[in-house]
């Protein structure tokens, strides 16, 4: 598993973190790629990846969306002084869309759509095309167009709102 992490993610901690090294994960990553067999496996993956181009690397990053952890965006909703970035650097915020602290105090977080994330991929493996760049950009397109119509309306909704 943590081969199949590390090909997609690129990140040994994060790959160990995925394949359930839980907190021992950045010394159980180290000991992991030293060794030759790993180091192959993840070498040979990592290898299959890219010959699928750009578009597997966004079906991985859309995979991560509608899948990955939101555990470590939470512990910010706890943390009452700003995290130094040593601390920063080691959360996996992949999921997160923005984060704000309103005057009032606390953190207010947004994730990213994990419906709308599974959707798209739905859609890229529905696609009447072959699967590959050009399915996956109509998906990836139609989603965009989605959101900024969801957006628009939003923001015509709250000017409604204020009068």
């Amino acid at each position: 598993m943590f081969c199949r992490y590390l090909a997609a993610l690129g990140d040994p901690r994060e790959a160990a973190v995925m394949a359930g090294y839980g907190s021992t994960s950045r010394k159980a990553a180290a000991e992991l790629i030293t060794r030759g067999d790993i180091k192959h496996e993840c070498e040979r993956l990592a290898k299959n990846m890219q010959r699928g181009g750009c578009s597997l690397t966004a079906r991985r990053g859309l995979e991560r969306l509608a899948f990955g952890g939101v555990g470590d965006a939470l512990q910010l909703l706890y943390i009452d002084d700003m995290p130094d970035t040593l601390k920063l650097e080691k959360l996996d915020l992949f999921c997160v869309s923005e984060i704000k602290r309103p005057k009032g105090g606390g953190v207010e977080i947004k994730f990213h759509d994990r419906v709308k994330a599974l959707l798209t991929l739905l859609e890229y493996e529905q696609s009447d095309e072959a699967p590959g760049a050009a399915s996956l950009y109509k998906a990836l397109s139609n989603a965009a167009i989605d959101n900024a119509e969801i957006e628009s309306s939003t923001e015509r909704a709250d000017d409604f709102d204020e009068d």
